[in-house]
């Protein structure tokens, strides 16, 4: 019996966070493309990353919140910048944040849903 409760829940945590990409880039075009996609950017004063978040079978929530990082290379400690929200619709594919880096260095930016449930992430250089 037990088995039988635990394959249901298993099933929904799987879709939950299956199909999910996150892909860093200077700007999205109008179909959500991702144009020039890189995990590594040059520091500038002005330096605008774009996270463009997708899913296939929609976002399903209606926040993003991303919180970013910055990441110690040799200890791998993280210590949050900023947590940045955008609202987004269910049914979408896709959501597109602009994140302002303000120094240089390594790190991390984590997506997650309006419970605040981890989504997935993805590492950045900014050298």
């Amino acid at each position: 019996m037990r088995k039988l409760l635990l394959l249901p829940l298993l099933m929904f945590s799987l879709h939950s966070f299956g199909g999910w990409e996150m892909m860093l880039c200077d700007s999205v075009d109008e179909k959500g493309n991702c144009k020039n996609k890189s995990e590594n950017f040059t520091f500038s004063e002005n330096l605008n990353v774009t996270v463009l978040l997708s899913n296939a079978s929609g976002l399903q929530t209606e926040k993003i919140y991303f919180e970013i990082s910055l990441l110690d290379t040799t200890t791998y400690a993280e210590e949050l910048i900023s947590t940045e929200e955008t609202k987004t619709q269910s049914a979408s594919l896709y959501t597109a944040h602009s994140i302002h880096f303000t120094k240089r260095g390594h790190y991390v930016i984590k997506a997650r849903d309006q419970y605040k449930d981890y989504i997935t992430s993805r590492e950045v250089e900014v050298k």
